[in-house]
């Protein structure tokens, strides 16, 4: 599946590029007990662009962070370190993720954010959409 190697890859770029988070990223749920700040991720949706001639090997997926903290401060401290990472940095647009299944980010922006509070975890929690463009 194109969007495991991708994970593996933006794992392994978040990893990198954010210091505080160490390798605390994990796929849709926050594990029990985890260490704070923390971040989980999801893909959303996946467009594949097509032409006349069939598929274009170009994949735009919606990419959903949610960043955890103790605090409001703490995540909103991180959200504002994985902005600066992600959007617009050519670092990540032209990364090669996911190792021996590289994938060449084109573009990567924010769509959308909010925050809330989590009260059965009492964790405070920032999510950013982030639309990508990639090669399959």
């Amino acid at each position: 599946m194109v969007e495991d190697n991708f994970a593996e890859g933006l794992v392994a770029f978040l990893e990198a590029n954010v210091a505080a988070i160490g390798n605390r990223v994990y796929p849709m749920v926050l594990p029990l007990g985890v260490i704070m700040p923390a971040i989980t991720y999801s893909v959303i949706s996946v467009m594949r662009y097509r032409s006349l001639s069939g598929f274009s090997n170009l994949i735009r997926p919606r990419l959903q962070l949610s960043i955890w903290g103790e605090s409001y401060q703490q995540a909103y401290e991180l959200e504002e370190t994985v902005l600066a990472a992600m959007e617009g940095n050519p670092a990540i647009q032209w990364a090669d993720l996911g190792g021996v299944n590289q994938t060449k980010v084109q573009n990567c922006y924010s769509e959308n954010e909010l925050n809330g509070y989590e009260p059965q975890s009492g964790l405070y929690r920032m999510i950013i959409d982030f639309i990508l463009m990639h090669e399959a």
